[in-house]
């Protein structure tokens, strides 16, 4: 007799479905009140010209790379992209209360660099 897990219920833009329907988890609570209102700020001082938006999944995992020129980037990519963002980002910021709180509520991942412990 074959034993297997129950099968996962599928994931939704705002995370996983519960047996109840979709729970956004706080992280992703906090990410989208910070994205609704910096965008406004931020569309209205910047012109923001996307290509290639068809190409992201509405659901999954997915890999998005930019060319990361500035520290704006990482703000503009979570602007125009219609489903929550986890980046992996620079330890420091959780080092400063000024930027800690703000990477801690969004569910972002610390990586301390130039350790191979920091990974």
């Amino acid at each position: 007799m074959a034993l297997s897990a129950p099968a996962a219920p599928p994931a939704t833009p705002d995370g996983p479905r519960t047996p109840d329907g979709p729970r956004p988890s706080d992280a992703n609570t906090a990410y989208r009140l910070t994205k609704s209102l910096v965008s406004a700020a931020l569309r209205r001082c910047y012109r923001v010209d996307v290509k290639g938006l068809a190409h992201v999944p509405e659901l999954g995992p997915m890999v998005l790379a930019s060319n990361h020129r500035s520290f704006m980037d990482s703000i503009f990519l979570a602007l125009v992209t219609p489903r929550p963002i986890t980046f992996i980002a620079k330890a420091e910021y959780w080092d400063s209360w000024r930027t800690a709180w703000m990477v801690r509520a969004t569910g972002q991942i610390p990586l301390r660099r130039g350790s191979a412990t920091g990974a």
